[in-house]
């Protein structure tokens, strides 16, 4: 989304019946304005808002469908597009490049899940040729995020009983088969630097010459391993890591942290919207409540909730914008920070007991009523709960949306794991 200059915050539509697949629209301020000088790509693409005239929505190319419970399933895209990284990327453009190397006979490219769970490519071709001076000439081509992580050599390529490639039957990359020849840190900093990269990016060992996106590195991983280094008391400009993506590289670049701190103290009283926040409270939506995110974690073996307190509320002191309220005062909402104070979030603890089918249904229609107690007025916008089950414990975090979002959630529970865990 950021990739096509999208607001952080917009609505979400299928105009399909339920059960019935459809494309995905989104509607909100702060879309793009459209293809420059091409207005029958435009008109493809930004199509008239039904519910508010005169606005556009955008046709995403993901194809989605409701369940009759309201929940908005993903099933794939129209085309062949997949989104790296926050890029948007044809896979076949990268196939393209590879069938014109001479020495690749046929080739194949797909999405994987890297150490982490995120999306990343992989090529499986046959060819004499070795796989990493293939991806050398690929480099040549084709920009960084295009290159796939993981070129595979293969005999031939499976394939369906109707003559096309089984992409279920490739086999699964080695996910460290990325690493250079290891060659170990040569002073204090490059071992740090080894160390958080083996951290953020899931692997067992990095040498200095590791190339940080090949390893499953994301910008959002760059930013955790940039304030990892900041705690230890070092800083480099972001941008560096895009053109430096080793450690050998980006050594000479990586300077001491100044050690002034930035005032800490809480956060209080009224602040100033932002632009799609103001564009939310206009549309005076009926379910104003609904516009959150969640993510439900399992615990094995189990929760203890008063720490899960204790973390939520840290965490709520820590960032002060999970302490918003948006009471009406004088006709008019406003913004403003909740003060630190006992019990800023409870934590609901439920006994799911029955078959598994209906525990699922339990957590479910529980999850609903938790996501739907958010109260804009009074707080918190932070909403958790602990399902007892006989699989182990479920804590689901709901939190509204104009106070997070999808980059917001990595830093947040990251954050959450570190204080449990201490």
């Amino acid at each position: 989304i950021a990739n096509t200059r999208f607001c952080i915050m917009c609505s979400l539509y299928d105009l399909s019946p339920p059960g019935v697949p459809g494309e995905l629209v989104i509607a909100g301020k702060g879309l793009a304005r459209g293809y420059w000088n091409l207005p029958e790509e435009t008109e493809k693409s930004f199509v008239p808002d039904p519910f508010y005239p005169g606005e556009r929505m955008y046709l995403t190319g993901d194809l989605v469908k409701w369940t009759e419970d309201g929940e908005l399933i993903y099933l794939g895209r129209k085309d062949h597009q997949v989104n790296i990284r926050g890029f948007r990327i044809e896979l076949s453009e990268i196939e393209a490049q590879l069938l014109e190397l001479n020495s690749v006979k046929e080739a194949v490219v797909t999405t994987v899940k890297d150490t982490s769970e995120q999306d990343a490519l992989a090529a499986y071709v046959i060819t004499d040729e070795e796989t990493n001076d293939l991806k050398e000439s690929l480099k040549r081509t084709l920009p960084d995020y295009m290159v796939p992580s993981w070129i595979i050599k293969l005999d031939h390529l499976p394939m369906t009983a109707n003559g096309k490639v089984d992409l279920k039957a490739l086999p699964a990359p080695n996910m460290e088969a990325n690493q250079t020849a290891y060659e170990a840190p040569r002073d204090e900093v490059e071992t740090l630097l080894c160390g958080i990269w083996e951290d953020v990016l899931g692997v067992s060992q990095v040498g200095i010459h590791d190339h940080f996106f090949f390893l499953g590195g994301d910008s959002i991983k760059g930013i955790q391993m940039a304030s990892r280094l900041t705690q230890a008391g070092w800083k480099i400009d972001m941008k560096l890591l895009f053109q430096y993506p080793t450690i050998a590289e980006l050594r000479p670049y990586i300077e001491e942290a100044d050690q002034l701190t930035a005032d800490q103290s809480p956060v209080e009283g009224e602040v100033i919207f932002t632009p799609i926040q103001r564009w939310f409270f206009e549309r005076n939506f009926t379910s104003q409540h609904h516009w959150n995110q969640s993510v439900m974690l399992q615990a094995p073996n189990g929760l203890d909730e008063t720490i899960v307190q204790q973390v939520l509320e840290q965490l709520m002191i820590h960032h002060d914008a999970l302490r918003m309220v948006y009471p009406l005062e004088e006709g008019r909402v406003i913004q403003r920070h909740r003060k630190i104070e006992e019990n800023l979030v409870a934590v609901d603890v439920v006994e799911v007991q029955g078959e598994l089918s209906q525990q699922i249904q339990q957590v479910e229609k529980l999850a609903n009523e938790v996501q739907a107690s958010i109260s804009l007025a009074e707080g918190p916008l932070v909403k958790p709960a602990i399902f007892r089950t006989d699989q182990g414990d479920h804590l689901l975090l709901a939190v509204h949306h104009l106070v997070i979002d999808g980059v917001s959630w990595r830093i947040f529970l990251e954050d959450f794991m570190a204080l449990y865990e201490q």
